[in-house]
């Protein structure tokens, strides 16, 4: 290691002003690791020749350098006679630019092995390899195709068209003119590459620093926007969700009237991040309910039992009943992040609401009988769940895209409202973000008329048109400052309706673009909410 080679956070504090955009801290993250670790270099080297054409070694890199064609990738890495081989560009929210990835391409040249690789969040690698396909004609010879058959996969574009793209290694790629590729890796699968060599050389601070990357990334991955689809808008996911609140409601009504668990001093607690009940089972607390956080790791079940850091504090043998238990089958019990563990309650596919039911209920008396030490009698099962109230679960709703679409709504409300903030066209004085087992949002005032904004899973279900975002000017509201209902009538006569009655209150929907970049979702919304405060404020728009 050389002595006076800066770490990460030296460099990126001496380097470029970002303004809050994570890829350019990425970019400079990554340039600097590339630029001081041969291993490093090697990893890149390595993924490219995933697709392959080895490039050779790569022995310097430059980063944000211009083209002649105005092309300017994040990342340029270089051969020893100084010929752009690999051209990257780092990914996190941000859509692809007109140039890409077209001009790119054509910077590179034609007669030598080289790549344009793109590297973004793993939950987008799908959605933006679609996007690359539409915007490339290039198909490969069959003599490449044959080649690569033998490393890779054949595939459909994720559009449907049909498209020869190979896959090796957690790389995909096509040809694209000559010896060049588009290829597409994860920041996990790129950055794993650099850790291992740089750990095999023996190079300990790119491994420090590489560390700090992977920090960021792992964030990016975990809380990063997929751009909205069409399906997802529709009511089928504000009802699910709806449904498994209901499950978790009825499931705790019959433990309590079983008398196996109890809910004295305990309350019903709606958060951000769920949807449930606090509860004793055989004298420990726990919590039950739907985790969008919890569900979106572990995609099997939308249902847990919570033991918090203080309830196994105060009652230290239930951290020995479920540790004896975790011994025997380790898919029982998992730490969660604050020193807690959690249990899951696994859903049965395809059946009715009853035996859905009972199946929880029967889960919630096996854990009770670990804590305390004994088995609870098979007592006659008394079911509270319509079939209306709970459809048969199917595969797809398990998927970890649904439970992670519900946070990443819960950050537009927050971001939006922020911006109006900034604006002056909004005002919280005096109010906090609310909870509700019928959504998440704020209450504020547009040009002075009071509304609440957030996400509504009841308007989302059963008000055309499908969207999960909504203004709702409360009944006290429209009382306390008259002429707001008024100022709002013009959005009644829109052709589709952008306003509804509700128990004496008003309703306007929120509208979200599908397949846009969380960027232009976000300026969407803060449009409407502008909209929305100009007409109730008597302005108009410049």
């Amino acid at each position: 290691m050389t002595p006076d080679r800066p770490t990460l956070l030296e460099a990126l504090a001496w380097g470029s002003v970002f303004g809050g955009r994570q890829e350019d801290v990425a970019v400079e993250a990554l340039g600097h690791i590339l630029t001081t670790s041969e291993a490093a270099r090697a990893a890149l080297s390595g993924v490219v020749d995933a697709g392959g054409r080895p490039v050779g070694p790569i022995t310097s890199v430059r980063t944000q350098v211009t083209g002649p064609g105005g092309a300017r990738p994040d990342l340029a890495a270089c051969d020893r006679s100084g010929r752009e081989r690999v051209l990257l560009e780092a990914k996190f929210e941000a859509g692809l630019t007109k140039n890409q990835p077209a001009a790119y391409l054509e910077r590179l040249p034609d007669e030598l092995p080289s790549a344009l690789l793109f590297v973004a969040p793993a939950a987008r690698v799908e959605w933006l390899w679609a996007q690359l396909l539409r915007r490339t004609s290039e198909r490969p010879s069959r003599g490449e195709w044959l080649r690569a058959l033998l490393g890779g996969g054949r595939r459909k574009r994720p559009d449907g068209v049909e498209s020869e793209s190979f896959r090796k290694a957690g790389v995909v790629w096509i040809p694209a003119g000559g010896a060049r590729r588009l290829m597409l890796t994860s920041w996990k699968t790129l950055l794993d590459r650099m850790q291992e060599r740089a750990a095999a050389a023996a190079d300990a601070q790119a491994e420090a620093d590489i560390r700090q990357l992977r920090g960021l990334a792992t964030h990016e991955d975990e809380d990063g926007f997929v751009p909205l689809r069409r399906a997802e808008m529709r009511p089928e996911t504000p009802r699910r969700i709806l449904a498994l609140q209901r499950l978790v409601d009825a499931a705790a009504e019959c433990a309590l009237d079983a008398g196996w668990a109890d809910a004295k001093g305990l309350k019903v607690q709606p958060q951000w991040w769920g949807y449930g009940r606090w509860l004793h089972l055989a004298g420990a607390q726990v919590w039950f309910g739907v985790d969008f956080v919890a569900w979106s790791r572990s995609p099997d079940t939308p249902l847990l039992l919570w033991f918090t850091p203080n309830s196994l504090r105060r009652r230290p043998r239930t951290r020995g009943a479920l540790e004896s238990v975790r011994r025997t089958d380790p898919h029982e019990v998992f730490d969660d992040d604050e020193g807690g563990l959690f249990v899951p309650v696994a859903l049965p596919l395809e059946v009715g609401c009853e035996t859905v039911l009972e199946k929880v209920v029967a889960r919630l008396k096996e854990v009770a009988g670990w804590l305390g030490r004994r088995r609870f009698g098979k007592a006659e099962f008394r079911g509270s769940l319509g079939p209306d109230e709970f459809p048969p679960l199917r595969r797809a709703e398990m998927r970890p895209a649904v439970p992670r679409r519900i946070p990443e709504l819960q950050r537009l409300v927050d971001d939006a409202t922020a911006r109006g903030l900034h604006a002056g066209w909004a005002d919280v004085t005096g109010f906090r973000v609310t909870v509700q087992w019928w959504g998440y949002g704020r209450y504020l005032r547009l040009a002075g008329a009071q509304a609440w904004f957030g996400v509504d899973y009841e308007d989302w279900a059963n008000q055309p048109p499908d969207t999960p975002l909504w203004l709702w000017f409360t009944p006290n509201s429209l009382l306390r400052r008259k002429t707001t209902r008024g100022a709002l009538e013009p959005l009644r006569g829109k052709n589709p309706p952008q306003l509804f009655d509700t128990g004496g209150g008003l309703v306007v929907p929120v509208p979200l673009p599908v397949e846009k970049e969380r960027l232009a979702v976000l300026d969407h919304v803060v449009g409407r909410l502008e909209e929305v405060a100009e007409l109730v404020g008597g302005t108009s728009r410049r």
